[in-house]
This record gives structure tokens, sequence and C-alpha cells, in this order.
């Protein structure tokens, strides 16, 4: 091979991984069974995390004007830090969730695959990420831009906006359902069908227990914050 032709072929090669990672962004579920990506669902959240965190910065602010200028200046700095964090994040949840998974199929004398399934739980947590670009653009479109307290900031797009907040442990609870929620258990339970064959029913039972992960997780954080 001369020269010529090697970097004929590491230019075909990069050109070829690069067109990987884009059709990664947003596979289909055949593809997620097939390559188990990990980087691009990470690349996906993050960039839903950075659009929310970009969103949400000028209503944060607003909201906390004058004498609370010290606390707007510490609530940005967390907020960013928690947006450059976002990544790693999403990779110990999906990996806890992978761990706690992998705990219930071993005493269920399952066959599954791990590998396959942490990576539809990290597609799983570039959905929920989306939850805050559309909890910005909502407040965005109800405050016109301006929020005069931060109690105007702390809405809910599910049932949570039903539920009082004296009762943090099931308004807590309330939030997990929302219609974010709803698509990303919806996505769970069809790709993690596609993971292992089309059985329905251990997929939909795995789908719930994550979801029920979730909750009690939601639940014991409000109520040890109570």
């Amino acid at each position: 091979m001369t020269v010529a032709d090697r970097r004929a072929w590491g230019r075909s090669g990069a050109v070829a991984k690069v067109k990987y990672f884009f059709n990664m962004l947003v596979p289909g579920l055949d593809d997620i069974r097939e390559h188990q990506p990990i980087v691009p669902p990470l690349v996906v959240g993050w960039v839903f995390v950075l659009i929310s965190t970009v969103s949400l910065r000028p209503l944060m602010l607003s909201s906390l004007q004058g004498d609370q200028a010290a606390l707007a200046q510490g609530m940005e700095v967390l907020m960013w830090m928690l947006a450059l964090a976002a990544p790693l994040i999403q990779l110990l949840k999906a990996g806890l969730f992978a761990a706690l998974a992998w705990a219930v199929l071993v005493l269920a004398n399952s066959s599954r695959r791990i590998r396959p399934i942490f990576s539809v739980l990290l597609y799983g947590e570039a959905i929920l990420a989306a939850q805050g670009v559309l909890l910005a653009l909502f407040l965005h479109y109800t405050t016109g831009g301006s929020v005069a307290s931060p109690d105007e900031l702390q809405v809910s797009l599910g049932l949570a906006a039903f539920v009082p907040a004296s009762r943090p442990v099931l308004h807590a609870v309330a939030q997990g359902f929302s219609v974010v929620h709803l698509l990303w258990f919806t996505f769970l339970v069809m790709a993690l069908g596609r993971c292992d064959g089309p059985a329905r029913r251990p997929s939909l039972a795995l789908a719930c227990f994550f979801w029920g992960v979730t909750l009690s997780f939601a639940a014991a954080h409000a109520w040890i914050a109570f």
C-alpha cells in the first residue's frame, strides 16, 4: 500500500466514523441493539442540558434581582457547574440503573445482556434531559421572559401541577408522571424489546422497574430534604 493509498484509506475511515457518530445521535432501535453506542446519547443529552441552562439563566437572574444579587451569582455558577457535569451525571445514573437491572436479571435467571440495556438507558437520559428545554419554553411563553420571584419558576409539566407543594413526597412522585416521562417509558419498552428479541412482557416489566426506581429515588430525596 502506497502513502497515497494509506492517506485515502485514513480519510475514508474518518468520514465513516463521523457519519456513524451523526447517525447514532438519532438512531433506530435496531441500531441501538447492534452498535450499543455510549458517546452519542451523552452528547444529545448534554446539548439538551446546555440549551435549557442558557434558556433558564435569564429567568433565574430576573427572579433574583436587587438584594439577592449575590445569591443570583451563586445560582448561576451552580447552574453552569451542573450543566458541564451533565454527561458524567447521566453516565453515573445510567450505570446505577444498569447495575440494578443486572442484579434483578441475575435473580430472575435471565440471559439478557447488560451492555445494550446500558445504551438504551443513556438514550433515555437524553429524552429526560429534553424536559428542561420544554420547561424553559413554557416559562418563557407564560412569563414573557420576565420573572418577579423564584416562586414563578416552580412549575411542573406533569401531575405535580395538581399536587400542593405542602406535600413534598407526593409532589416529588407526581413529577415523575409527565409527558416526557411517558415518552421515556414508551421508549424504554420499545428499545428494550429490541435488545434481546420481541419479548414484550419482560421489557415492560424492566421498564416499570426503572420507572419505579426513579419514583422511589425522588420520594426518598424529597423525604430527606423535608
